[in-house]
């Protein structure tokens, strides 16, 4: 467990010193706070539907991308949550004739991504603005067999022209104007998990990935690794990583505390089955400890986004001074030498 889960479940903690140590760190948020953005929004990418906020907007001619979606233009993954509600569809199948993909309102980003609009653009201004034309239309798709708006059943996706093959983009005739959509791979659930192996191969993770991208704990982008041998490197690192639990990762970050202090002021109490620590002298010196504790847990932490070329993204929660990291209902162990060579592509220094 993380942040406030580990924490919080100390035995011997006062309530009293967590609200201390909350004012003592101001305006700052604790990880558990964030912990629990990230981890609802990893479940709604993990179940391979990642929601686009936008419902489909009056137009004029054949165009239904208007300034007003400019409110996407705020880079923050957890807007995802707040967007859940939004119109999706899900169309083409696979080859058991199974739902392959579902598609949602193209963001912001993804504009940049295909070139749409500006790299320094702020907004759908309408001078940034694409307007879908005749010749952007490729090739049929397939109809939505599925979606939130039943009206919108039987409607055809194409191809955009400039991507002919492409999945990931398309263009939908809506009833008000074309629009542009982007795919999300649909996965299959998940049931056991040994291995972080087992992620890697539902998600198509084992051949070239289209991006990995490092971010603070508050989804701020910090860097893009776009050198193919590095992307491959970081897949192997985390490929056959155990699936050792929550509990043993409770314990592994008591053995973290001795090895950097030299004391069991943070120990793991076999009883409980959680981390506790000693009660000090003075409600000061547990909020000391408190905090001490709270830092050495998230010294370093990144999370990493891994895209595969078939639209799928893994978030992972990746914490270098306990050498573990989060992903779904996992807890991953990374052993010292490999998390030497991770901290280093990473570019972590903490």
């Amino acid at each position: 467990m993380s942040g406030k889960e580990l924490l919080d479940k100390m035995e011997l903690i006062d309530p009293a010193f967590v609200e201390a140590a909350e004012n003592a760190r101001g305006q700052n948020r604790y990880s558990w706070v964030k912990w629990a953005v990230c981890a609802a929004c990893i479940c709604i990418v993990a179940g391979g539907l990642a929601f686009r906020g936008g419902l489909f907007k009056p137009q004029g001619a054949r165009q239904s991308d208007t300034v007003e979606d400019s409110i996407t233009s705020v880079n923050n993954d957890a807007l995802i949550l707040a967007d859940a509600q939004a119109d999706w569809i899900v169309t083409l199948m696979d080859t058991d004739g199974n739902e392959k993909y579902a598609y949602s309102s193209i963001s912001f980003l993804e504009r940049k991504k295909y070139g749409l609009i500006p790299e320094n653009a702020v907004g759908l201004t309408p001078e940034n603005t694409y307007v879908i034309t005749e010749a952007d239309i490729g090739e049929f798709m397939g109809t939505v067999s599925k979606c939130a708006d039943t009206s919108l059943i039987g409607m055809k996706l194409y191809h955009f022209a400039k991507f002919p093959n492409d999945d990931l983009i398309c263009i939908a005739d809506t009833p008000k104007g074309y629009a542009f959509y982007t795919g999300h791979l649909i996965l299959p659930e998940i049931t056991e998990l040994a291995t972080f192996d087992t992620y890697l191969d539902a998600f198509k993770m084992t051949g070239t990935l289209y991006s990995v991208e490092v971010l603070s704990p508050e989804f701020t982008n910090i860097a893009d690794i776009n050198d193919a041998e590095t992307k491959r490197a970081i897949v192997e690192l985390l490929s056959g990583k155990p699936n050792i639990g929550r509990t043993e990762s409770e314990r592994r970050f008591a053995d973290v505390w001795y090895e950097a202090y030299g004391n069991n002021d943070v120990e793991y109490n076999e009883e409980h089955g959680v981390v506790s620590y000693k009660v000090q002298n003075s409600p000061e010196e547990d909020t000391a400890l408190y905090n001490k504790a709270h830092d050495l847990w998230n010294r370093g932490e990144r999370l990493i986004r891994l895209t595969s070329e078939n639209g799928a993204s893994l978030v992972l929660d990746y914490f270098p001074a306990v050498g573990i990291f989060y992903c779904g209902d996992g807890c991953f162990e990374v052993p010292d030498e490999d998390a030497a060579i991770l901290n280093s592509l990473l570019n972590i220094t903490e």
